[in-house]
């Protein structure tokens, strides 16, 4: 018996993703996600949803977490697909001027690659992050996100899963 080849990796990524949170999450309890309209993809708002819709909503776009409703927070970052692969998108909206750095570091806290470091106007901006040739197979890196303005410092930190 041969292998079945996986002709969409997102989508399988979407519905592995799917089966590791419905393994968290009981029946009874609701799921935040982050709602793409269709029509307009920086229209977002946040639902809570039954985890059996989840398939629906991550077919199309839609990614667990609150959507930033306020844009006081002046930044918009969507990694897709997480899980990945091979290699991810990593995308945001910029509001204002600032100093970005985005790196991915290993578990034990390791640098494994830089992704930006530089001074950036307001805009959207998209990256790809890609994992082949990394030690590990599979596994879990974070990603340090440094936005630096004339008026804050923000740091973020974000899951990377990598699948098999």
């Amino acid at each position: 018996m041969g292998k079945k080849q996986i002709k969409n990796p997102t989508l399988a990524g979407s519905i592995i993703a799917l089966f590791l949170i419905c393994s968290f999450v009981s029946k009874a309890q609701k799921v935040q996600i982050c709602h793409v309209i269709a029509e307009d993809q920086e229209n977002t708002r946040t639902l809570e949803v039954e985890h059996e819709a989840l398939r629906a909503h991550f077919a199309h776009g839609d990614y667990l977490g609150a959507c930033i409703e306020d844009e006081g927070y002046y930044f918009r970052l969507k990694i897709s697909p997480n899980p990945y692969f091979e290699k991810t998108s990593i995308s945001y909206i910029l509001y204002e001027p600032a100093k970005i750095t985005m790196e991915v570091y290993d578990q034990i806290g390791n640098l494994v690659k830089t992704i930006v470091d530089q001074s950036q106007e307001p805009g959207n901006y998209s990256y790809s992050f890609n994992a082949e040739g990394m030690r590990k197979s599979a596994g879990l890196h974070y990603l340090k996100v440094r936005r630096i303005t004339e008026k804050e410092e923000y740091s973020q930190f974000e899951r990377l899963v990598k699948l098999q």
